[in-house]
């Protein structure tokens, strides 16, 4: 290692690397380090944005939270999935991306970003949901009616599927 830092280009380069270590230690998650968001009360809170396929109602419920945390629960056990008594949980981070239009930055490492439309009903029990193509945002490649969901228990007492 002495070696390396007498030569100046290596001194520069660990020096460079150290502060990145440095100001890195502190963020525990992929979203940590982001600027704060805050999430409209409108849009934020439990959803039931279930979908009904050929195969029966694929269930799956959504929480948005005030800063912005995006967590997907779908239910294995449902006609579609056929799986197991549990949720299998995906978790991200929701981020502004203009006027209505969210970004969905998943934290699963690999996992592709995708924007959304929000459009929550006046009577803030529904919101209509645009999935937007991420090249261009004004092709709409799916649009679903998602309800508020006022009881959590349904999530709340189930357990998360385990890998």
């Amino acid at each position: 290692m002495a070696a390396l830092a007498s030569r100046p280009v290596c001194a520069l380069l660990l020096a460079a690397l150290s502060a990145v270590a440095i100001s890195l230690a502190g963020c525990g998650g992929s979203s940590c380090c982001l600027a704060p968001v805050s999430i409209p009360a409108n849009i934020r809170g439990w959803w039931d944005s279930s979908l009904d396929t050929p195969r029966g109602r694929d269930v799956i419920y959504t929480h948005i939270s005030r800063e912005g945390g995006f967590i997907q629960y779908d239910y294995d056990g449902d006609a579609v999935n056929r799986g197991l008594d549990c949720f299998t949980v995906q978790t991200g981070r929701l981020l502004p991306a203009e006027q209505n239009t969210w970004l969905v930055q998943p934290d699963t490492a690999g996992a592709p970003v995708f924007f959304l439309r929000l459009a929550p009903a006046s009577d803030g029990h529904g919101m209509r949901v645009e999935f937007l193509d991420g090249r261009s945002r004004q092709r709409v490649l799916r649009t679903q009616q998602w309800r508020r969901l006022r009881d959590t228990r349904v999530v709340e007492n189930e357990p998360a599927c385990t890998q």
